[in-house]
């Protein structure tokens, strides 16, 4: 299912690529829903959620599953009416809000993104709900048939937009965006109605009011407002540079996201799952479950990393190559993407420890972590962008991944476990290594075959296929005999591990 919904997160930024290139509409786009996702964390729907997990597993085995399920309903319905009304006030603000953040633009592009923004608007309830709906099917243990819904949804997404593109315009994607949450509420209540656990509408428990709910939010909500700030600052520093740019710079990092999945979900989902339930019946597992998923991290990491370095290049020449998306577009799009990928592993590595940290009830000290993490960031966004451009703001997504882990690390260590002993560096090491020799050699024998240094080639898909198979071959091979040699087994051992 994360292939699937790693394809179907690649498939819709393609189409976005093919049908838009880099031009000014769809930058403007693209800033228009960078405002909309910054204001849409605002309502902390992941936070909210994630802390709730471990809570709802320990109601529904302490009180009972109807309680629990109106426990968590309870919250999920007042976060999703604020939404709504918030979504509504930022809809009437637009102009003000655009004048400030998007200072880069010329009068014509903040009109669009104006119009943009405000058709993005009812999208954000429908995200915030979702988010609640997946973290409630995770905690029943419905991953797969939740992610199934979000691949439908890419899918529809991505098909609405090659056939209304030329008729609608940039307005094609706005169209995509309500239809990929429509797709996903729709297949998430479903199952939870399937599972018996689908959401009540409950706005009130006696005992527990929503004042009691909403004053237990003090960190997160500072959590995410230093965040937003740190991101619209990076969104208004960045619509200074050429429209080009910016539109690299946002598929780039929208298929960051939608790829690294691959390497995130299927574990972290899982194992947080897994950790609350650990943790809820006693501590004395934990240790070496966090160093499997550790392991499991790095085997997942491996492929990723080497695919992405290997592949990236010749598969969006293939799939985006057009007059709309030229090769230098290209090259900078897949490099900065492979620079993403590899420091994922950091990423992931603080995920796991996040995961943990929250799940034995140190919350308090994993945001005051963050908070401080994002506030330096929000601090030296602008001049470093200003200062470096396109590059600058790439290495701020590093900066700021880099020093999330640390956060992560330095929390875990507050706690009864030693987090530094259950790192196992000796498979990380190695992992990097032999993936970091199989993108040399897999970008070595690309660039002989866009050279034409071993047959000529009369059509640039021909070459691209010819460099994506040779790239693949070689990641294959190197993981094979590579892995063999230093001690991690070969793919079958690695998919068997995973």
């Amino acid at each position: 299912m994360g292939i699937l919904v790693a394809f179907g997160g690649f498939f819709v930024t393609s189409t976005t690529a093919w049908c838009y290139g880099v031009s000014v509409e769809v930058a403007t786009f693209f800033a228009a829903w960078s405002i909309c996702s910054s204001f849409q964390r605002l309502f902390q729907a992941g936070q909210l959620a994630e802390i709730s997990l471990p809570r709802y597993l320990k109601e529904k085995e302490e009180s009972g599953l109807s309680y629990a399920i109106d426990r968590y309903s309870l919250l999920t319905n007042w976060v999703t009416i604020a939404s709504i009304i918030l979504s509504g006030v930022l809809a009437l603000i637009a102009p003000s809000l655009a004048e400030l953040l998007l200072p880069g633009f010329d009068q014509t592009q903040t009109n669009k993104a104006v119009e943009l923004f405000r058709a993005l608007m009812p999208v954000i309830p429908a995200i915030v709900y979702g988010g609640f709906l997946q973290s409630l099917g995770n905690a029943e243990k419905q991953y797969g048939r939740f992610e199934l819904w979000l691949f439908f949804g890419q899918l529809a997404a991505a098909i609405s937009v090659l056939i209304l593109h030329n008729s609608l315009g940039v307005w094609a994607l706005v169209w995509s965006a309500w239809l990929t949450q429509l797709v996903v509420l729709i297949g998430r209540l479903f199952y939870l109605n399937k599972v018996g656990s689908r959401p009540s509408l409950c706005l009130w428990i006696k005992g527990y009011s929503p004042r009691q709910l909403f004053s237990e939010l003090g960190l997160t909500s500072t959590y995410v407002g230093v965040t937003q700030l740190y991101l619209l600052s990076l969104n208004a520093a960045l619509t200074f540079l050429p429209p080009g740019l910016f539109a690299v710079f946002k598929y780039a990092e929208l298929l960051f996201d939608r790829t690294s999945s691959l390497v995130l979900r299927p574990v972290s989902t899982v194992f947080f799952t897994d950790i609350s339930l650990e943790a809820s019946r006693g501590k004395s597992g934990l240790p070496k479950l966090i160093t499997n998923t550790l392991a499991h991290f790095a085997d997942y990491w491996g492929l990723y990393f080497c695919f992405i370095g290997a592949c990236a290049t010749p598969l969006i020449s293939l799939a985006w190559g057009n007059s709309k998306f030229d090769w230098a577009n290209i090259c900078l799009t897949s490099e900065f993407l492979t620079v993403l990928a590899g420091v994922s592993l950091f990423r992931a590595i603080g995920l796991v420890f996040r995961k943990y940290t929250i799940a034995v009830g140190s919350a308090h000290w994993q945001y005051t972590g963050y908070i401080l993490v994002q506030l330096i960031m929000a601090l030296i966004t602008v001049p470093i962008v200003k200062t470096f451009g396109f590059w600058g703001g790439a290495s701020l997504l590093c900066i700021n991944i880099l020093m999330f882990g640390l956060s992560d690390l330095l929390v875990a260590m507050t706690t009864e476990i030693k987090p530094i002993t259950l790192i196992p560096y000796r498979v990380f090491i190695k992992t990097f290594l032999i993936s970091l020799l199989t993108i040399i050699t897999a970008k070595a024998l690309s660039d002989m075959v866009y050279a034409q240094t071993l047959i000529p080639l009369g059509n640039h898909r021909i070459a691209d296929t010819i460099a994506l198979i040779a790239g693949g071959g070689v990641v294959l091979i190197m993981l094979e005999v590579g892995g063999r040699a230093i001690g991690l087994g070969g793919i079958k051992v690695l998919f068997k591990k995973s």
